[in-house]
């Protein structure tokens, strides 16, 4: 009989005990209509039984299983580089955000499996979903983020999330 574990009550080491599949009903925030989809379970039930929250945000999705997934890690405090790339490769979507608390701004910093990015907008987009779902950041709260490529900010535009990003100066070719 299945107990809702993945390891044998007896403690053994055996194949995965096989669950039931259970098909959750998904549902569409007003704000986040058109940017990012989430299910009914409550983000900030799963992240209280979480010690590293972990989360797989859908960035510019209509529906569940689409648009481009961002993997965002809500950390209490700054944790190594080489933690960061190996939660990036487990998670081996595109773009990990991990998001770390700061005095005037979140520090963000964006690993894909391989390799460290300077920027990267659909996982900033995620981040500042999660952070508003989670109840981090008041939901009609503007969020800046402190990143490689410069101050970063996110806030709510009617049902999308509007992100700023660097602009350079363009140089003429000699």
């Amino acid at each position: 009989k299945p107990s809702g574990l993945d390891v044998a009550p007896d403690g053994i080491r055996k194949p995965l005990i096989i669950r039931p599949f259970q098909v959750l009903k998904v549902w569409l925030p007003d704000c986040h209509r058109y940017n990012i989809a989430i299910d009914t379970i409550s983000i900030k039930a799963i992240l209280l039984r979480m010690s590293v929250p972990i989360l797989q945000v859908d960035a510019f999705a209509s529906r569940p299983f689409g648009g481009n997934p961002a993997g965002v890690c809500l950390l209490e405090k700054p944790a190594t580089a080489e933690w960061m790339q190996h939660v990036a490769a487990e998670m081996n979507v595109a773009e990990t955000a991990f998001v770390v608390p700061g005095d005037k701004a979140f520090g963000l910093r964006w690993f894909t499996p391989t390799v460290e990015v300077g920027l990267c907008g659909h996982a900033t987009l995620a981040s500042a979903h999660a952070l508003w779902e989670a109840g981090r950041v008041p939901k009609a709260a503007a969020i800046a983020f402190e990143t490689l490529s410069g101050i970063l900010t996110a806030e709510r535009d009617g049902d999308r999330v509007a992100i700023t990003l660097p602009a350079r100066r363009v140089a003429l070719c000699p």
